[in-house]
């Protein structure tokens, strides 16, 4: 279906109006990277027989995330190898991805390091530098020949987790072979719990890449960033929350079994949406047409799985209120797990 008719601004794929996830880049497979214990959320909001697309939350830097940036800056620069690790949520993909967007010419992002065998992973960087190789562990020989002529270039390994002396610690020792011979910087990211497996295979043959390895560990949000950027929403997005709202939403942001940084920016992301949807279809105001997005047409014999008008919801004028309520109910309909099997009382988790 077109909705020619409407002077519509705004496309679905808009960039300011995507999964909430606040601080990822337009096209990253949230639900993919989604933790485990977090049950995958729709990217609409229903309200009135209206389909709104959640808002994207404004980005926020806090001391964390400068930390990281200066350490990728860093690795780059003195041509080092890195290790990256911190809690699933704290924002380590994110800011790698950041990094190599900074940088497209130079920085060659992986997302999906586990996924290749250490003799693929060599076939795949060779097509990306234009050296066909063949599917054979000894090809790391002539890829370190090409890679040489690439004094600028930088590796980002992410999802480096499953540790075993035949997959993961080999691929790695080939890139450090790579590494000692073209000084090419690379960053190894993953779960905190790839620094504990790391170094407990990484022995005997694989020694030699526990001595080359810098180390950065992302720790996420404190308390007082988490705050910030609560209050920091009533300025950029017109909402503010109530002091019981604010304290039921922040500890997830403190919590890595909760889901860390990303629980509490696709939580808050909800609420906006919620409360801007309440307040455009209350009496006396109206949804602007400029927030109408256009519908992808639908293939003959199929039927749109949804309602036929779709929205992206512009801030508000007035300041909007976030209760307690709203952010318990949204708590409960993510279905947030913790260890206790329930969802957490307001004061239970302010660490």
């Amino acid at each position: 279906m077109k909705n020619n008719d409407v002077h519509a601004t705004h496309s679905i794929n808009d960039n300011n109006y995507v999964l909430f996830d606040p601080i990822a880049d337009p096209g990253t497979d949230l639900e993919a990277k989604a933790s485990e214990n977090i049950a995958a959320t729709p990217p609409i909001e229903i309200h009135e027989n209206k389909t709104f697309l959640y808002v994207k939350p404004p980005y926020f830097e806090f001391e964390d995330t400068k930390n990281v940036m200066n350490k990728l800056q860093e690795t780059y620069n003195q041509k080092i190898m890195l290790l990256l690790i911190g809690y699933s949520g704290c924002g380590k993909t994110t800011h790698c991805v950041r990094f190599a967007n900074k940088y497209p010419d130079f920085v060659t992002y992986y997302d999906d390091f586990s996924s290749f065998t250490a003799s693929g992973l060599n076939v795949d960087i060779g097509e990306k530098f234009k050296q066909p190789l063949k599917q054979r562990r000894s090809e790391v020989f002539a890829l370190k020949n090409a890679l040489e002529n690439c004094p600028h270039a930088m590796f980002i390994f992410d999802d480096v987790d499953a540790i075993s002396p035949g997959v993961t610690l080999q691929k790695m020792e080939n890139m450090r072979k790579i590494w000692l011979k073209t000084n090419i910087p690379m960053v190894f990211c993953g779960t905190t719990q790839l620094y504990y497996d790391l170094y407990k295979h990484a022995g005997g043959h694989f020694a030699s890449m526990l001595t080359n390895l810098d180390e950065h560990e992302m720790s996420g949000m404190h308390k007082s960033d988490a705050m910030k950027y609560v209050d920091g929403l009533k300025e950029s997005e017109h909402v503010c929350f109530t002091w019981d709202a604010k304290n039921a939403i922040v500890p997830m942001a403190l919590n890595s079994r909760l889901g860390g940084i990303r629980s509490f920016t696709k939580i808050i992301g909800r609420a906006i949406t919620r409360v801007r949807a309440l307040y455009y279809t209350s009496p006396g105001h109206s949804i602007p047409d400029s927030a109408r997005c256009f519908v992808p047409e639908i293939k003959p014999g199929q039927n749109y799985p949804g309602t036929k008008e779709t929205y992206t919801l512009p801030i508000t004028n007035d300041i909007l209120q976030i209760d307690e309520h709203l952010i318990r109910y949204l708590l409960a309909d993510y279905k947030i797990i913790c260890k206790k099997g329930r969802i957490p009382a307001t004061g239970e988790l302010n660490e």
